[in-house]
């Protein structure tokens, strides 16, 4: 008995519906006719990818067009579509820990009292009425630098009588945070100015109140200064 030859035409078609694939190239008239590609295939292709899924491992006939599109991109060398990449979420500020002020307590309160009578006796200096004596190491005749070392002096007490007065812990944190701010700033602005000595002692005593205050980050960007 002779053998008929199977048709090439399709016979019991089964029609599968797959959302765009994410690397698909579709013109804007495919875009606007439809969300779904339809493929009509024949026994002998449905057959090959039933084959095909089963040897991959694969689940769907979807991701069997995919392994499919993504070997031929590969081997043309066709670089996969760019993704937009994912913003990053805003990092919220963070606050000296109200655990480190409490237990730092006493040696903040005292390198901060060194570094106000330093301040101090450099804000109350006057070039005309003592200009007999030498003047102070953190010494600096500019209007703006004084108004600095003013405003400084303002914060480093406030919170001194934070820490030794109240209980307030959002307070402190908050004054914590702005006398580290005003130090790096000062930091930054002024130590090329000072005297070499004057600023190694400076930038001592200053590091070592910010990292009691929890707040030492930044201190690689100063420290080159020193020279």
């Amino acid at each position: 008995m002779t053998k008929r030859p199977q048709s090439s035409t399709l016979v019991s078609p089964r029609t599968y519906r797959s959302r765009p694939l994410p690397y698909q190239e579709l013109s804007d008239g495919a875009k606007a006719r439809s969300a779904r590609l339809t493929v009509d295939l024949n026994a002998e292709t449905v057959e090959n990818f039933d084959a095909l899924k089963k040897k991959l491992g694969l689940s769907t006939n979807t991701e069997v067009i995919r392994q499919a599109l993504r070997f031929q991109r590969e081997s043309l060398s066709i670089p996969e579509r760019a993704t937009e990449p994912t913003p990053k979420r805003p990092q919220s500020k963070k606050l000296p820990s109200a655990r480190l002020l409490a237990s730092n307590r006493k040696q903040i309160t005292n390198y901060a009292t060194i570094l106000l009578e330093a301040l101090q006796e450099a804000l109350d200096y006057d070039p005309l009425r003592n200009h007999n004596s030498a003047p102070p190491a953190l010494f600096i005749d500019d209007k703006k630098y004084r108004s600095d070392v003013a405003q400084l002096i303002i914060e480093l007490r406030r919170l001194n009588d934070l820490l030794e007065k109240t209980t307030n812990t959002k307070a402190k944190t908050k004054s914590a945070e702005d006398v580290g701010n005003y130090l790096h700033l000062f930091m930054k602005n002024y130590t090329p100015a000072l005297g070499k000595g004057a600023a190694y002692l400076t930038v001592g005593v200053i590091a070592t109140l910010l990292a009691h205050l929890g707040l030492d980050a930044g201190m690689s960007k100063i420290l080159p200064h020193l020279k």
